[in-house]
């Protein structure tokens, strides 16, 4: 029977990096200790790792799949739905691509398996999730922001089971209560993915970025009174506020959140065997 005395500190990494666009948390996959694969869902975020010895792929809708009507909001109101529009493929062919990966063993050859953003792979869902149900071009309604919350909360619990060190980035947002008048940092996703995302992470960190008399980029470590409510670290000893600003290209993984991980004895493990199918299906 396992017993924690005999148990060291896992060796995988859960980070959830979180902050607006500009806030660097594309940039500090350089400094990730160890082989790297990436899935970009962000047009902007192959820019931060160019000439860096990363692997990866970018999952980016073709021009011919976007929306572009313009949607009534009124009962009732007319529709300009384009007569003829192509079948929005980004999440169904990432969702093929994951699991072909996966069942090859292909992730067993990295230390990160990173995805850049969640924000944008839950908006590939839903677009999927309105083409599937013959609404796509329509707006969006409530039930729809639930099924794609519980879908993309059903993907990510067996994707943080996986022998590997995860590095997701999401982006952040400001809601206001209609009632109090509150003013709330929210994760930029939706339903159920809110809530089940950060249980699932060990570290949840808020990276912003400031330009004083130079551009520099700070880690949050614990929520203060303005901004994302649930930070959280597993690693013991870290300040509220650390300095990630990258300072060498050529090494970055000597500062930035990969000196943060190292100083707290974070080191790429070797290959783990693989655990059951993922699943990630429609």
């Amino acid at each position: 029977m396992p017993n924690a005395k005999n148990d060291t500190m896992p060796s995988h990494e859960r980070i959830l990096a979180l902050g607006p666009p500009g806030a660097g948390k594309t940039f500090q996959i350089r400094s990730l200790p160890g082989r790297k694969f990436v899935y970009f869902f962000d047009p902007s975020g192959k820019r931060s790792i160019i000439g860096a010895d990363i692997d990866y792929e970018e999952f980016l809708p073709d021009v011919t799949e976007t929306d572009w009507t313009l949607k009534g909001f009124n009962k009732g109101a007319l529709s300009d739905k384009p007569k003829i529009k192509k079948e929005p493929s980004v999440y169904k062919r990432w969702e093929d691509d994951v699991n072909a990966r996966y069942d090859s063993g292909f992730f067993l050859n990295y230390d990160w398996v990173i995805i850049d953003s969640l924000t944008l792979l839950s908006r590939a869902l839903m677009n999927r999730v309105l083409y599937l149900n013959g609404r796509y071009g329509d707006v969006e309604d409530l039930s729809d922001y639930r099924v794609v919350g519980n879908k993309l909360s059903d993907i990510l619990v067996p994707l943080t089971s996986m022998p590997v060190s995860l590095y997701m980035t999401a982006h952040t947002v400001d809601r206001q209560n209609d009632l109090t008048k509150r003013i709330t940092t929210e994760i930029d996703l939706p339903g159920a993915a809110r809530a089940i995302l950060p249980k699932l992470c060990s570290n949840i960190w808020e990276l912003r970025s400031t330009t004083d008399t130079q551009q520099k980029y700070t880690l949050l470590t614990r929520s203060e009174p303005r901004g994302y409510a649930g930070l959280r670290t597993t690693i013991q000893g870290l300040e509220p506020l650390i300095d990630i600003t990258i300072k060498d290209r050529v090494r970055p993984e000597l500062s930035g959140i990969g000196a943060v991980l190292t100083k707290a004895g974070f080191k790429p493990s070797p290959a783990a065997p693989a655990p059951a199918a993922v699943a990630v299906n429609s």
